[in-house]
């Protein structure tokens, strides 16, 4: 990997680390409520590698967060596991989750439409979608690359996985259209759904959280829809005003296939407003006032001048939580 204070996703068209073909060629918050643009804006910003509440301002934490997710953590130090792979025993409904679980199957079949147990109890996301960072339940253990492979060649728990994903989206008020092309559309209680999500931002942790365990656990396909469907909720029809700002700085990002981010940072570019405020680069590092023009790979006749850094704080929320 390179510099690990970059982002890829402007980089040539060498697939990264890990990066299969494209899947879903075909699609590829809590900022203001955007305006309209004008003329000019259309000039003024093209999509970004990151954007962020105030014009110049990058999410420097989503943006290093996200990369090492899509590089597969390097450097990382994976823990002794002694053989034991609890992630996989807990889909294969051998073990409870901890502390104070229940077993897979009983979550499936009795939780699904138990929206206040899904939202109070804090333990169990991290067991349902389990990664290879750690998250602040310390009774659920990070992934190892073994446990990554064994979970991908076992069927019984690949089909849990895709259950699990529904139950959750079902909560977010979303419903899993096409299990083969990941493709999501609103369920009937969506509008019920979206004030919820809307009033409970923990929620686009774990929304963070399921996008990065479905590229871990053999599910990359669903990854790309799911942040388009974000994107156009927030962007096009600004029905999720809470979840705007990690759709844009953290969902995008966790799509490890490039082609796939960039047709989704040019749709987000394209319904965001205003567009001045649209912040991107191909390359993170910058000196404060510094310029450099860039060109989008494809758009070859649009470029534009980028800031610097020194515009805007690098603050950010860690997804670490929930």
């Amino acid at each position: 990997m390179d510099n690990p204070d970059c982002d890829s996703t402007w980089e040539e068209d060498e697939e990264e680390d890990g990066e299969g073909p494209s899947a879903g060629d075909d699609e590829d918050g809590e900022a203001d409520a955007p305006g309209d643009a004008d003329a000019e804006d259309e000039e003024e910003a093209r999509p970004s590698a990151l954007q962020s509440r105030t014009a110049g301002s990058r999410n420097w934490r989503a943006m290093r967060d996200t990369r090492r997710y899509r590089h597969h953590y390097p450097g990382l130090v994976e823990r002794d596991s002694n053989g034991d792979m609890p992630n996989l025993s807990f889909y294969r409904n051998e073990i409870r989750f901890l502390p104070n679980g229940c077993f897979i199957e009983e979550i499936l079949q009795n939780w699904r439409d138990d929206y206040d147990l899904l939202e109070d109890n804090h333990s169990y996301i991290q067991w349902l979608f389990p990664l290879r960072e750690p998250g602040v339940n310390w009774h659920a253990k990070p992934l190892t690359k073994r446990e990554v492979e064994a979970f991908k060649s076992c069927r019984e728990a690949g089909e849990r996985l895709v259950q699990a994903y529904e139950l959750m989206l079902g909560f977010y008020g979303i419903q899993l259209d096409d299990r083969d092309t990941g493709k999501v559309c609103r369920a009937q209680n969506y509008a019920e759904r979206f004030q919820n999500l809307n009033c409970h931002s923990h929620n686009n942790l774990r929304i963070t959280r399921i996008l990065k365990a479905l590229g871990e656990l053999g599910l990359e396909r669903y990854q790309a829809p799911l942040v388009r469907f974000f994107l156009e909720e927030t962007l096009v029809h600004r029905a999720l005003p809470g979840v705007r700002q990690s759709a844009l700085d953290y969902f995008v990002f966790t799509v490890r296939c490039r082609r796939q981010r960039r047709a989704l940072l040019r749709f987000a570019w394209e319904h965001f407003r205003p567009r001045r405020k649209f912040v991107w680069e191909k390359h993170c590092w910058f000196t404060p006032g510094l310029e450099s023009e860039v060109t989008l790979e494809g758009d070859p006749e649009l470029t534009f001048t980028s800031p610097g850094v020194g515009e805007g704080r690098a603050c950010g929320q860690s997804h670490r939580e929930d």
